[in-house]
């Protein structure tokens, strides 16, 4: 039996010429349910692939998943153009979670991170940093209240401080700040070109002049800053209970310092700071800061800012209080 009388045994025979078109609309009535789900915009890609690639299998959704990666790659670079900050900082775990909190995705880890390695959007670490921190063995030391713990129940419970520097054109830039554990917002800093106490005490009534933190715990590590009397009076005169980190261990600092990590990560490594002025580099980490505490996607706080969070946080208590 040839071609023409099997067609006709099956009641399939077409018109001269219309083999082409008929094999199509037959592959189309063989698709899923869910191709009348396809916008519209998307109709014209879809036939080109079917018409260009007569040896894909259309049982299988092998054209389907490319159509849903690509629509998947759309948002992603949305998200990486949402903010001028999120291009060379925003690894996979922020994406999936600005996928989940504004476009609704409900789909794999996996499948996103495969996105962007294939598309090499995964962002890799330049530098480590390195630790400043200069004891004072003669002066008195507070004890571990916090013990690694960096969960707060409420704001002005626990905070955390320390210090950090960066290479600049015309010398070192110190910085000094003053981290919420509840939501890792960055309550308070200061920049200066040394690191003597004053940086530490300045931070400090910065982050007393944005918020009431009397009676909360700040911690921080060993260093002769924050041992000095100079910061022992500014603790006693806001009402602060002071904590300390162990002898030689850095991890009971930890969070403070993935802060640190983060800024000079995601901003100060990016950037050649030898390069810039003190004046040029206090400008850039005082627009990161106000980028990490209202539009930066934090881990800790479900995806949204940390003072967004704070935000919501304090107007749910205030509701309840009126009750």
């Amino acid at each position: 039996m040839n071609a023409e009388a099997y067609r006709d045994a099956r009641g399939d025979s077409q018109p001269p010429g219309c083999c082409r078109w008929s094999n199509l609309i037959r592959q189309l009535q063989r698709l899923p349910a869910f191709l009348a789900c396809i916008p519209f915009s998307h109709f014209e890609s879809l036939l080109s692939v079917i018409i260009l690639s007569p040896f894909l299998a259309f049982g299988d959704l092998t054209f389907m998943i490319t159509l849903q990666d690509r629509q998947l790659l759309e948002q992603i670079c949305e998200c990486l153009r949402d903010d001028e900050e999120n291009g060379c900082n925003y690894g996979v775990r922020r994406i999936i979670a600005w996928l989940r909190l504004h476009r609704g995705y409900t789909g794999g880890d996996r499948r996103i991170y495969r996105i962007c390695r294939e598309h090499h959007l995964i962002i890799r670490p330049k530098r480590r940093p390195n630790r400043i921190t200069k004891a004072d063995r003669q002066a008195e030391k507070a004890e571990n209240l916090i013990n690694r713990d960096f969960t707060a129940q409420k704001p002005n419970e626990k905070f955390l401080t320390d210090i950090t520097e960066v290479p600049c054109q015309d010398g070192k830039l110190y910085l000094a700040a003053v981290l919420d554990c509840f939501d890792g917002s960055i309550q308070g800093s200061y920049m200066d070109n040394n690191m003597r106490t004053e940086l530490c005490v300045q931070a400090l009534e910065n982050a007393c002049r944005n918020t009431d933190i009397e009676g909360a715990i700040l911690h921080s590590d060993r260093g002769s800053q924050f041992t000095s009397q100079v910061f022992l009076t500014a603790l006693r005169r806001h009402k602060l209970i002071q904590s300390m980190s162990g002898t030689g261990r850095c991890y009971d600092n930890a969070r403070m310092e993935s802060f640190f990590a983060t800024l000079k990560k995601e901003k100060l490594y990016q950037i050649d700071t030898t390069r810039m002025s003190r004046d040029e580099v206090k400008s850039v980490v005082f627009r990161y800061i106000r980028y990490y505490n209202l539009r930066r996607i934090s881990s800790v706080t479900g995806g949204l800012p940390p003072l967004v969070y704070r935000e919501r946080y304090l107007r749910s208590e205030a509701k309840t209080l009126t009750r």
